[in-house]
């Protein structure tokens, strides 16, 4: 469902893959209330909380272009939110600029 390379949303020993223009990751944080304890369905993919707790998942696509970052899932591109960071989001093509 996603291209690699995958991106932990934990830390881990290996710094991974070197983010360069031309990735797009799914940025995917699941939050679980409770000890944090779940469990992977047969189906491989779905996942659910175990200890009675609730989850919520949210998943925004992020594309690295030579000009910065565009957030696919986000109207303008992830501007407001980027801009709150100090990061200036690049120009979407789909709204006359070029990414």
């Amino acid at each position: 469902m996603h291209q690699a390379p995958d991106v932990m949303n934990y830390r881990t020993r290996s710094r991974g893959p070197k983010i360069r223009a031309g990735m797009c990751l799914a940025i995917e944080p699941m939050l679980i209330q409770g000890p944090g304890t779940w469990e992977l369905e047969d189906d491989d993919w779905t996942v659910r909380a175990t200890a009675g707790g609730r989850a919520a998942h949210v998943e925004h696509s992020v594309a690295v272009t030579e000009q910065g970052l565009l957030v696919l899932t986000e109207g303008d591109g992830g501007a407001a939110e980027l801009a709150k960071r100090g990061i200036i989001a690049a120009p979407d093509p789909l709204a006359g600029g070029t990414a």
